[in-house]
């Protein structure tokens, strides 16, 4: 299993806001072509690293 992190900070809101569908879109836009170009055949999640001021926070297999 292969995990991608989307890693994302913010001031003044949870920076989870910022991972959008569209964003997300891209995201497995981008894995798959990387996938592909590496022939590479296994399971992969995406994760996402939250940091807020002085939180950091992981959230696994984010998805809409």
């Amino acid at each position: 299993m292969l995990h991608f992190f989307e890693v994302k900070y913010s001031k003044n809101y949870d920076p989870i806001e910022r991972i959008t569908p569209a964003k997300l879109n891209k995201i497995i836009k981008t894995i798959n072509f990387y996938m592909y170009n590496t022939n590479i055949e296994l399971d992969y999640q995406i994760d996402a690293l939250l940091v807020n001021n002085k939180l950091i926070e992981i959230v696994e297999n984010i998805s809409y």
